[in-house]
């Protein structure tokens, strides 16, 4: 089974501040801006950034309970990709 790091998403507060820091600061390469939706991805060469709402992982994780700050908050992920998960799985 292949599997390579598909990219890295960043779990922020503030979106758009964030977008306007990767986009207009670092000058990294926008892919997907939906600020209202909470994304943002951007390409710095081989590698994919991705930001994603934190307090949107929080209710899909089911911790909006918690404060921010606690250790069940995720801070970022790394997602996957599985090349040809049909040859893996037959």
């Amino acid at each position: 089974m292949e599997v390579r790091a598909a990219h890295t998403r960043l779990y922020v507060s503030d979106i758009a501040t964030c977008t306007e820091f990767y986009r207009d600061v670092l000058k990294f390469n926008p892919v997907i801006i939906q600020i209202e939706k909470g994304y943002a991805e951007f390409e710095i060469g081989q590698m994919r950034l991705s930001l994603f709402r934190q307090q949107e992982m929080a209710e899909i994780l089911r911790t909006t309970d918690q404060p921010a700050t606690a250790e069940c908050q995720d801070k970022f992920g790394l997602i996957l990709a599985v090349i040809d998960i049909d040859s893996y799985l037959s």
